[in-house]
């Protein structure tokens, strides 16, 4: 692969360099196109500088489906063909490492890391490992960063042509299913590690060959998801395209925690995986997993201020577990449709769903459940003005969530028992728990709530004298918000405003003050 310098000025030799200044984007997306590889900007160049009247940005157009682009860069001559020029790379490979190559194909993503690559083949990681060095060597793929690979829409259209003649149908289906579980179980074992399930899902076993990656603690598995996050998409949508209904739905389910506290997703954006998730239960006939998805709709149309489509969803989520037997899928409900009525300010209802949720969790012998819901029934209740029993509420839910070891909840919480004591005027001990709750948040990288508390905090400073501290506080949660187009942002802004104003009249007053006393003098 030639630098993007070196790309252009060869580009540039076969066309007028004027014309190529003329487009500089198409240039530079010609170039993308054909992956900086001398041949293929070649024939690129050549077809341009012998077409003088097509702009560039057709010539682009052109290359930009990677299956028709292999036909684009063909010549008709071997020594000049871009299959040809692969093919040389790759029948130089043994058959395991070109078996891996095709495979690659499959993959949903622009890269792979190695665990993910071992389940596509079916192979051990170790082994794995070295196929995929072999293939980089071949210059058939790249390692941007260590022990992730990448290759070429080029390359990958060619993989891609090959597979599809060389392995079967149900060898594709297989390598396919062997690495959306690996996704799966991976995903399923990081929630449960940095404590984001909200119900545990019930997997079957990993297809023999598949290998989850082993995550030894809770860092491990934030930085996992972090790292995969836009694979995590790309293998949705892959396992709805091919049929994975199961996967489609049990993977979204168990990312969505991650999306919600990380922000990475616009919430429009995720709302639209969600109702494709219920689509692909819905064609299982999978009544838990329904049940899961409407849950998780009701919460994010929650989110988005869409109260009458949140009340479908979280009524026909406590009709289906109802069905089911299932007591903390009941209580979930209950809790969601408690913050939909919290967030109509209908806080005495948000106050009866949060004890029945409490009762439910308790039946089903969920203790993380019960301390959630205490938690939630504490926060209703100062929204209610039960200021003292939210205190209850909340100490109750603190101590389960220590004893549990929720670091999630234990912040939540706190951040429950700060805003009770700000509505007392115990204003040193809200910021004390404020503090306490973003110093566990900041170490989860949980910006959703982080924010939350941010703005919680804000208030409180202002309201014990110190302007200058909440707006820090309030333009950090601002940052947060906008970056992840959160519908809050408009009530912090309000905040700050409201703040300048303030700050206005003060200044303006005590210039009319200072006037009048020079008058009198």
């Amino acid at each position: 692969m030639l630098t993007d310098a070196d790309a252009r000025e060869l580009l540039a030799r076969r066309m007028s360099a004027g014309r190529l200044a003329g487009e500089p984007d198409a240039a530079t997306e010609l170039a993308g196109l054909c992956a900086r590889l001398p041949l293929a900007l070649a024939i690129t160049g050549a077809r341009a500088a012998a077409h003088p009247g097509v702009r560039l940005t057709v010539l682009a157009s052109e290359l930009d489906d990677a299956v028709a682009r292999l036909d684009a860069l063909e010549t008709g001559e071997a020594a000049t063909s871009i299959r040809a020029v692969f093919s040389w790379s790759y029948e130089n490979l043994a058959p395991e490492a070109s078996r891996m190559f095709r495979l690659l194909a499959l993959h949903p993503g622009p890269d792979i890391a190695v665990p993910a690559a071992a389940s596509l083949a079916g192979t051990g990681p170790q082994h794995a490992g070295r196929l995929m060095h072999t293939l980089a060597h071949a210059g058939l793929m790249t390692e941007p960063v260590p022990g992730r690979f990448a290759f070429h829409d080029l390359l990958r259209a060619y993989a891609t042509e090959l597979v599809r003649g060389t392995e079967s149908d149900g060898e594709r289906r297989a390598a396919t299913h062997r690495v959306l579980d690996h996704y799966l179980h991976t995903a399923h074992a990081a929630a449960a590690l940095s404590q984001l399930n909200r119900e545990p899902l019930t997997l079957k076993p990993p297809r023999p060959g598949s290998v989850p990656q082993h995550l030894p603690d809770e860092g491990s598995a934030l930085t996992w998801f972090t790292a995969e996050n836009h694979i995590l998409r790309a293998a949705i949508a892959q396992a709805v395209a091919d049929g994975f209904d199961t996967h489609a739905w049990q993977l979204t389910c168990t990312l969505a925690p991650f999306v919600h506290r990380s922000g990475h997703w616009h919430q429009h954006e995720w709302s639209i995986v969600l109702a494709t998730a219920l689509a692909a239960a819905q064609r299982q006939g999978d009544l838990a997993g329904q049940a899961r998805v409407h849950w998780e709709l009701g919460f994010i149309r929650t989110r988005l201020g869409r109260y009458d489509d949140a009340l479908s969803h979280l009524s026909r989520a406590l009709d289906m577990y109802r069905q089911l037997g299932n007591k903390a899928g009941q209580a979930n409900s209950h809790l969601g449709l408690a913050l939909l009525f919290d967030q109509q300010s209908q806080e005495d209802e948000a106050v009866r769903h949060a004890v029945r949720a409490l009762d439910l969790y308790r039946a089903a012998k969920y203790l993380a459940g019960q301390a959630s819901a205490l938690n939630a029934a504490g926060w209703y209740s100062t929204k209610t003005g039960q200021h003292q029993q939210a205190l209850a509420y909340c100490q109750q839910a603190l101590d389960l969530h220590r004893e549990i070891g929720s670091r999630p909840g234990e912040a939540g919480t706190l951040d429950s028992i700060g805003y009770a004591h700000h509505q007392l005027g115990h204003y040193r001990q809200a910021i004390a728990c404020y503090q306490s709750a973003l110093g566990l948040l900041r170490k989860l990288a949980d910006y959703d709530a982080e924010a939350v508390v941010l703005s919680h905090l804000g208030d409180t400073q202002r309201a014990i004298g110190h302007p200058q501290e909440a707006r820090d506080s309030w333009r950090q949660a601002l940052a947060i918000l906008d970056a992840s187009h959160d519908p809050g942002v408009g009530e912090v802004r309000a905040k700050l405003r409201g703040l300048a104003l303030a700050e206005g009249r003060d200044r303006h007053g005590a210039g009319v003050a200072r006037s009048r006393s020079l008058a009198s003098g």
